[in-house]
């Protein structure tokens, strides 16, 4: 997933579900903030969550 703020910021996530386990990537250019592997996951969990939640509520 990517998101576009302006030419020069974006927020891109990378997420796949392995049999050998998460793999996770995250890069925000606004905070520039790049994270791998279990920092991104920590990072991205509880929002995923709240995702779930509210697919949930529909």
């Amino acid at each position: 997933m990517a998101v576009d703020y302006s030419a020069t910021e974006s927020y891109e996530v990378e997420y796949e579900n392995k049999k050998s386990g998460v793999e996770a990537k995250l890069k925000d250019e606004r905070k520039n903030e790049k994270l791998k592997g279990d920092a991104s996951y920590t990072k991205l969990e509880p929002l995923f969550k709240q995702l779930a939640l509210l697919q949930t509520l529909r």
